[in-house]
């Protein structure tokens, strides 16, 4: 797992770089800088504009949050969306194609019902959270075993 991480982290450099390497042959050299000043400019307006509107989602957070609901959907559009202005101000075309995905509402949504399937967030709200595991796994059986050796 160690060696991926390490691999992955030298790797999407080197790719980023080659592929602005090869974007300044394609469509030369002032372009492409302007093409990555001008993502870094998106998602620096992406991540301020959401900033503001987050001021402005607490009230409908702190509301979900008294009816007893939890607010995964609006916390995780917003972590999304200041993900993809994030990823919009790294330089690099690969960074740049992800974060204006992330800012595509089809996709955002798609990954974020991936990512709540993935950490398992998809309990009703009106279930007991104690222990969501066992919620998704069925009714638990309490018994008694003995282990019987070969």
């Amino acid at each position: 797992m160690r060696l991926s991480l390490i691999i992955a982290f030298l790797a999407l450099p080197l790719l980023e770089i080659a592929l602005l390497i090869k974007t300044g042959q394609t469509i030369g050299f002032w372009p492409t800088l302007a093409l990555i000043a001008g993502t870094a400019i998106w998602g620096t307006i992406v991540i301020r504009r959401e900033g503001f509107s987050a001021i402005d989602r607490f009230g409908q957070i702190s509301e979900q949050l008294a009816r007893g609901e939890t607010p995964v959907a609006p916390v995780l559009h917003h972590m999304l969306t200041v993900t993809g202005g994030m990823l919009l101000i790294l330089p690099g075309i690969l960074c740049d194609v992800a974060g204006a995905l992330l800012l595509v509402p089809v996709v955002r949504r798609g990954i974020g019902l991936w990512v709540r399937s993935f950490f398992a967030m998809d309990v009703p709200p009106e279930a007991d959270y104690r222990d969501p595991v066992d919620q998704k796994l069925g009714p638990v059986i309490e018994g008694e075993y003995t282990r019987l050796d070969d």
